[in-house]
């Protein structure tokens, strides 16, 4: 859509800033920290699953179970 005479809502400055697209160490340093998050936050939840799934075979190995009956042919 092109708007004929109308001024950019954007300042120059702003679009300086988008025009040299070389990312800088603060990007670098936010998105690894983002991944850190996000893989802490993924490492807590599979421990916990796996502590979860634990305890419960070992609730089912503690269970007695009745003989099995034998077959007579």
């Amino acid at each position: 859509m092109t708007s004929h005479g109308a001024q950019g809502a954007e300042s120059p400055g702003w679009d300086d800033a988008r025009a040299s697209r070389i990312p800088t160490v603060g990007w670098f340093v936010r998105r690894s920290a983002l991944w850190m998050v996000i893989m802490a936050i993924a490492l807590i939840l599979a421990c916990t699953l796996y502590g979860v799934a634990s305890q419960g075979g070992a609730n089912d190995a503690r269970i007695p179970k009745p003989p099995l009956s034998e077959f007579k042919v």
